[in-house]
Formats: structure tokens, C-alpha cells, sequence
């Protein structure tokens, strides 16, 4: 997962919104808290200055999406760099998993890697890093339990199913 520009955590939900389309929980926050929501705005100004034409993520949108403490700590970490970095590191040292998301991976990554049972079928199959992205402490329970609901189901509802599940992320 490298960004070309961007850094990664945004590319990397771009790679989960390309195969998105419609869905929603009414558990999620409408917006950060106020902690969050500052340190959000300053890490986007902070890119800015080195990046003026990609746009950030609103805190509403982050809201519907992450985790607020491992956003802060994400933050933490991504501004500590020089500005446009890559973030690979601070997404994957934010926050901290739980046997729950490494079940999800293990589950997730058999049932995608596996060649889908048609060359047709395997239009628009979700690829494997998809189970680690999800299962990323950052990410929202939420989105990784939606996804784990559809990996029993054939192919072309398996797809639709995880489309829906990670549309959320389709804010960034």
C-alpha cells in the first residue's frame, strides 16, 4: 500500500471505496469530538501546505469511518514526519487490535483468497488486503463486522454485500 502524493491511509481507503455502494449504521457519530475534530483539522492544514489540491476528509466523515483514539494517535504520529509522507507506519501503529479483528483477518483473507469459482465472478472480487485494511485498529468495528456478515454468501452477493459494507469509507 504506497501513495502516490497522498499518503496512504487516504489511498488506502480510496482501494476500499472502489468497490463501494450504499449502506449505513445509525450507531456512528455524526461528527468527532471536539479533541478529535482539532487534531484532525490541524493534521489536514498541516498537509495542505505541501499538498493544496487534495482535499481532506470533512470530521464528519472521519467520524462515520474511524476509531477517535487511534485517529488522534494516528495524527500524532503523521505529523512527527515531514508532510506528504508516506503512512503506512502510523496506520498500521495506530491503536491496538484485538482478537476479535486478527479472527476477522485470518477468516477474511481464507475466504478471499480463495479464485472465486467463475472468470465472471471474479469481476470486481474484493481483493484480500481489503481483510487487513478493514481489521486496521483505526478503522470502525462496525465496517469489519459488516464485511465478516458477507463472507458466507455466493459470489455476486458476496460482492455486492462487501461493497455495501465498506461505503462508508467512500467519504475520502
Amino acid at each position: 500500500m504506497t501513495g502516490v502524493g497522498r499518503p496512504v491511509f487516504l489511498s488506502l481507503v480510496v482501494v476500499l471505496a472502489s468497490v463501494s455502494c450504499g449502506s449505513s449504521t445509525t450507531s456512528t457519530p455524526s461528527d468527532l469530538s471536539p479533541a478529535a475534530a482539532a487534531k484532525w483539522n490541524a493534521y489536514c492544514a498541516y498537509e495542505a501546505t505541501c499538498q493544496p489540491t487534495e482535499p481532506c476528509p470533512t470530521t464528519a466523515c472521519m467520524a462515520r469511518v474511524v476509531e477517535q483514539g487511534p485517529l488522534i494517535e494516528f495524527v500524532d504520529c503523521q505529523m512527527a514526519k515531514p508532510c506528504g509522507s508516506n503512512d503506512d507506519d502510523c496506520v498500521a501503529a495506530a491503536g491496538t487490535t484485538d482478537a476479535e479483528r486478527e479472527a476477522f483477518t485470518a477468516r477474511c483473507a481464507a475466504v478471499l483468497s480463495i479464485s472465486p469459482p467463475t472468470q465472471e465472478c471474479a469481476i470486481d472480487w474484493p481483493e484480500p488486503i481489503l481483510c487487513t485494511i478493514i481489521a486496521y485498529p483505526l478503522i470502525r468495528k462496525e465496517h469489519m463486522r459488516a464485511v465478516d456478515a458477507c463472507l458466507t454468501l455466493p459470489c455476486e452477493a458476496l460482492k455486492a454485500c462487501v461493497a455495501a459494507a465498506i461505503e462508508p469509507l467512500s467519504c475520502f
